[in-house]
């Protein structure tokens, strides 16, 4: 599910740079329950049926089908508030977004309500493939910068980290600072508390150079 990394840490020393995300949240097969995944952030993810929440640097949106339930959109407002508090409530937070807000639709990368799918037209959800972060010590500050999954990006002076859905990977570079290593899973915390995975996702954390003794949930973001 994004980024939920924090945009200002409580104490200002750290920095990221939050990437648009889409949470898309329906009701779970069979029950009312209603789960989350993250999505391709773009106007054609959405249907009327669900409810959505879309992140972007500085605002964080609410978008409801005109045919989605009062506990999805009660769990959409639940991770928007928590991605809220994450970022200090720094930015905006627009709850129940207008279809007629342009800065929405630039955000899912153009687009308008035409685009939006018919409830009935969608059966699976298409997940995101896995995220990359890398957290760099830069002049006193924690930087978390968004990179390609790719394993040229494996940065041996930092700290990275792996979304890959039912895992998350903290790769520990031999010449990472002591600060990087120590924030690495405190991070990692924060990310996975924001998008209410804290009891469903497991982390790996993993050595450079000892890849291998994770091999399974390595071949997930890197097969």
């Amino acid at each position: 599910m994004e980024s939920g990394f924090r945009a200002v840490g409580a104490d200002s020393g750290t920095v990221s740079e939050v990437p648009t995300q889409l949470y898309h949240i329906r009701k779970a097969a069979g029950t009312k329950k209603p789960i989350s995944h993250v999505v391709v952030p773009k106007a054609a993810s959405l249907n009327t049926g669900d409810a959505f929440v879309l992140t972007t640097t500085s605002t964080i949106y609410t978008w409801y089908g005109e045919e989605c339930s009062p506990f999805e959109k009660n769990k959409a407002v639940e991770i928007a508030t928590a991605l809220n508090a994450a970022r200090y409530g720094h930015g905006e937070f627009i709850v129940d977004v207008g279809d007629d807000v342009p800065e929405f639709w630039e955000a899912l990368g153009g687009g308008s309500i035409a685009d939006v799918l018919p409830a009935e037209s969608v059966t699976d959800v298409k997940e995101m493939p896995p995220s990359m972060f890398i957290l760099q010590d830069e002049d006193s500050q924690l930087k978390v910068i968004s990179v390609d999954v790719d394993k040229k990006n494996l940065d041996p002076t930092g700290v990275c980290m792996v979304d890959v859905g039912t895992d998350i990977i903290v790769w520990i570079g031999t010449d990472a600072t002591s600060r990087e290593q120590s924030q690495a899973m405190a991070s990692v915390a924060s990310y996975l508390k924001s998008q209410n995975r804290e009891k469903n996702t497991r982390v790996a954390r993993i050595l450079q150079g000892q890849e291998r003794r994770a091999r399974k949930v390595w071949k997930k973001a890197f097969p």
